[in-house]
Order: C-alpha cells, then structure tokens, then sequence
C-alpha cells in the first residue's frame, strides 16, 4: 500500500517534535511494509534534521517556488476590507501551492494520505480537490484545533480521519466539527534502557526558545529566587535560539543582571538522550501543548518533572505527586516545586520511577501499531463507499 506523508510546515533541518514524528513516521511505516513517500512544500534545499530511512522517498514540491509578494501587495490594494483581503490572499497562496503539489499526487498515486497541517489538509480538499482518503493530524490540543484558522477548518469536515493526540481532543474538538472520523493516538515515547541516576545537581529543560509556549523566561525567573540556597546546582536549556533574537537577548541580560553563572543556553545537540541521563529533574514551564514529546521522554529516562498544571496535555501526563508536579499558575509555586525536588533525592527517585512506568503504554510497537490498523481501516472504508458509489 502507498503512503503519502504530506507536510507543509518547516521540515528541512528542522529540529522541533513534529519535525521529528514526521521522520520518525516516515520510518515506522516503511519498517511495517508500506510504500512511504514524504512531500514536503520548503523553498529551501536541504534535508530532514531528523534521520529518514533510505526507502522513503523525500520530495520537496516548495523548491522554486515564489510567494509573489507583488501580487499580494496587489490583493492589498484593491481589497476593501481587512476580511476580504485575508480571504484573497488565502485563496490566491493555496491555489498555487495546489497547482504545485497537483502533478506529484498524480505521480506518486498513493492510496492514503496522512496531512500533518490542518492548512495542508485545506489545500488537498478545496483546492486540489482530491479523491484519495486524508488522515489529518493534530499536534497540538482541543483549544489550538477550534481556535485555527476557520478558512482552513472547514475542511475538516470532507478529511477522513482526524487523528488527535489524547482522548479530551476529541471530546472538546468533535461538539465544533463534525468530522467522518476520529481517533486518538499519542506520540511514540522512546523506552530506555538505562535511565539517570538522579544525583547530578543538573535542571534540564529541552524546546525552541518561545515566550508563548515554551516560556524559558518562566523557569529562569524560578531559579533565580532559589539559587542561593543551591549554589552547587545548574540549569541546561537546550533548544533553537534563532527564532525570536529578541526574547533570547532578554533572559540573557535577566541572567547577567542577576549574576546566574549556573544557567546556561547549550542550543541544540544530536545526543539528547545523554543530556538527559546526566540530568536529575526535568523543567517543562510551557503554556500549552499537545503531547509533549520533550517531558515524555525526560519522564521515560526517570527524570522527575515539574510542570504547570493549567497546561494542556502536561495536566495529564504528569500526574501530581505521583510521577511529578503540577504547580499553580505562578513563578512562586514553579520556583517552590524545583526546590522540593531539588532537596530531597528519595523523592526524585521516587517520581522518576513512577514516570519511566508510565510512559510504556506510548512503546513504538503500541503506537505505530495503532496507526497501522487506522491506515488500513480508513483505506478500506474509502474503497467500499467508492464500489457503493458505482453500484449506484
């Protein structure tokens, strides 16, 4: 059976936790048997940060391609309303990326296509019209999905599965859309064999520098109440540092203000499994999430986490004194949670162990196995309404 992993967010290089289940995938289904190729939409050259299995077939339909600003500035011009020159320009980009994207769907012919965007999804349905089944993926939570560009929602009602990240998704997201089908499979957490010992004085936090998500600043602040009493301890932040210059700039003067030698920016790393290892307690500040790939797999290494518990998705992976700890929506009660864990090493041990547990029920062999059967289902269903169809 072909397989169409189809992208139209940032892939080349790329080191972010879609990035990686989007390579991560790729491999899983060649591995289960299944034609894979991967079309991506970058006007960039370059390859996935993330390893790809040689029989997948990697095409980036985005190279050459121009956004013509001209044009959009054109829209601008003579659009009347705010509202209508969003829709134009909408309607302008997606047409063309449609007649981009149209040749390889008839070139590569596949008989299911899993969309990772919402956006992507829009463009396959409304504008290339296609006949094939979609699977789209969600990778963030129920609030993101109904919240998302409403162009690009309607579309969702035509895919033929959505594919949400936990069991609340669905609930939240189906009174919104009423969608043909949905199923809920979380992300694959790796299961390691060994696992941190928790007596390095090491706070470890693992995302691309954001301050609407991420929220780095959230646990540096946290620290710096704290670090007098633990002067022997230190806090690694790993992760992109590019993509908003100005944020970063700001906590790096917050550290040299307040004399923090022991929180360090140590950007990205091809080995974060030994970071980890080397770490005792894992810091997850973030706003929101879907399934957060970083604290599933600190908590699968035996890290004890800390995270907030008005955060979607971390609510419900952490679980408040028995794996981890939620904190109340302040940098107080996150700065209280790091000094708990940081004294008293029977109880980062405690967690640690509760949480490597917990995350076998996201093994590889459970996920990618789901997804096979939902692959397999989907393909069935749109082949037995396409023979009613010509019954009829």
């Amino acid at each position: 059976m072909k397989v169409l992993l189809y992208d139209t967010f940032r892939v080349i290089d790329a080191k972010g936790g879609t990035e990686k289940v989007f390579c991560n995938m790729a491999n899983a289904l060649v591995n289960l048997g299944y034609e894979v190729t991967a079309l991506i939409f970058e006007n960039k050259k370059g390859k996935p940060f993330f390893p790809l299995d040689s029989r997948v077939e990697l095409i980036n339909a985005g190279i050459g391609f121009n956004s013509h600003n001209l044009i959009n500035n054109f829209i601008a011009l003579f659009s009347i309303s705010k509202h209508n020159r969003h829709i134009k320009r909408y309607n302008y980009k997606n047409k063309r990326i449609a007649e981009k994207i149209r040749p390889y769907l008839s070139q590569i012919n596949p008989d299911v296509i899993i969309s990772f965007t919402v956006e992507g999804t829009a463009i396959l349905k409304n504008f290339v019209r296609t006949s094939k089944p979609v699977i789209t993926m969600y990778h963030f939570n129920a609030e993101h999905i109904i919240n998302d560009n409403k162009l690009s929602l309607s579309a969702l009602k035509e895919t033929e599965c959505i594919q949400t990240l936990l069991d609340r998704d669905v609930v939240i997201t189906s009174q919104y859309i009423n969608a043909k089908k949905f199923v809920t499979i979380p992300n694959v957490v790796p299961q390691y064999d060994k696992h941190s010992d928790l007596e390095t004085k090491t706070i470890i936090t693992v995302g691309r520098v954001c301050p609407l998500q991420k929220r780095q600043h959230i646990l540096i602040e946290a620290f710096a109440k704290i670090a007098s009493r633990y002067p022997d301890w230190q806090v690694e932040i790993y992760g992109e540092t590019h993509l908003d210059k100005e944020y970063f700039d700001s906590m790096q003067e917050f550290i040299r203000k307040n004399k923090l030698k022991n929180i360090k920016f140590c950007g990205t790393t091809n080995d974060i499994v030994s970071k980890l290892k080397e770490a005792s307690i894992f810091a997850f500040p973030s706003a929101f999430e879907g399934f957060p790939l970083a604290l599933t797999e600190a908590m699968s290494m035996g890290l004890a986490s800390v995270g907030f518990r008005n955060c979607p998705a971390v609510n419900e992976i952490i679980k408040d004194g028995h794996n981890g700890i939620l904190c109340e929506a302040s940098i107080n009660s996150f700065s209280e949670a790091l000094s708990k864990l940081m004294s008293d090493y029977n109880l980062r041990l405690k967690y640690g162990s509760n949480a490597r547990e917990d995350m076998k029920c996201y093994a590889p062999e459970v996920i990618w196995n789901k997804w096979d059967a939902v692959i397999k289902e989907v393909y069935k269903e749109n082949k037995n309404s396409q023979t009613v169809e010509v019954g009829e």
